[in-house]
């Protein structure tokens, strides 16, 4: 089943006044009603009460902590988590659509899969404000234009938590590993590291990675920040991924370096100013190196 936020935001955030719609446009009501016909809808009581009816041809269900509350048409449930589970069990719903209030909206993002926005191009004044959303998280798929309103679909990033540790010497080379033979990366050169399993620590993550690429027992390492970007999956390259990284230093002696050297491992050292020449996604990439470059001057 798909969680969707449907709303109409004016560009100064407002959404209401006075409990009403602080606007009228008829081409975004024929727009959610095309949207929303024939599958569930949740509301808060104070939207309900807004509205003032159940909407038909829906399914309505309104969120309240009265646990005595009746209302005729509507199923009432006690929080968003059992609206959710009331729609898969009783309705098998494919789609439920979040249409308000302000705190609905806000406890929805953390689990919509999807928002419909109607974006009102225009500040307008109001009581009420949809919530902040990280833009960094969802990507617009899709937009029309219709005068004063824009009606824009966003949908949630995948998201890919990946821990990665930089192994550097002493005069501050960094060991890349070479990819140009690893066909599922489609790049050439990347740092050390993968996917956080689930269960796992981003500690427990980082050394079993070095582990399995390296096989090299990661005993003293550091912890220096989390890298936040986009990015697109090589055999899939329409779809982005916001991707989680966290990066982790160790400084390997001129013993580990030889070893590698001997072991005729995928790898190869580079100064900061030539890895900056040869990465592909520069969003995350750069933003660790950035990283990098503050941890040795602080050290």
């Amino acid at each position: 089943m798909e969680t969707i936020i449907i709303a109409a935001v004016a560009r100064n955030n407002v959404i209401g006044k006075n409990n009403k719609l602080p606007w009228h446009y008829k081409e975004d009501f024929q727009h959610f009603k095309r949207l929303t016909l024939n599958h569930v809808v949740v509301m808060g009581r104070k939207t309900f009460e807004s509205i003032g009816k159940p909407l038909p041809n829906r399914v309505n269900l309104v969120v309240s902590r009265n646990k005595e509350l009746q209302i005729p048409g509507c199923v009432v449930v006690g929080s968003l988590q059992e609206t959710k589970e009331y729609a898969e069990a009783k309705v098998n719903a494919e789609k439920l659509f979040i249409i308000g209030g302000s705190s609905l909206f806000n406890e929805g993002l953390a689990v919509a899969d999807a928002m419909e926005l109607t974006l009102v191009h225009k500040d307008v004044e109001g009581d009420v404000y949809f919530p902040k959303w990280n833009v960094e998280e969802w990507e617009e798929k899709s937009r029309e234009d219709r005068g004063e309103v824009s009606f824009v679909r966003f949908e949630r990033m995948k998201t890919k938590t990946n821990a990665i540790v930089i192994l550097y010497t002493d005069d501050n080379r960094i060991l890349m590993q070479d990819r140009r033979n690893i066909k599922k990366w489609g790049e050439e050169w990347g740092f050390w590291g993968g996917g956080v399993e689930h269960g796992e620590t981003k500690e427990v993550a980082a050394i079993r990675e070095i582990k399995e690429e390296l096989d090299y027992d990661l005993k003293e390492f550091q912890y220096i920040g989390q890298v936040i970007g986009v990015a697109k999956r090589f055999k899939l390259p329409h779809e982005q991924w916001h991707i989680v990284t966290e990066v982790f230093v160790t400084k390997i002696s001129d013993d580990i370096s030889q070893f590698i050297v001997n072991e005729g491992l995928a790898a190869q050292f580079f100064t900061i100013d030539e890895i900056k020449n040869i990465i592909l996604t520069p969003d995350i990439d750069l933003k660790i190196l950035k990283l990098f470059e503050e941890f040795v001057d602080i050290n």
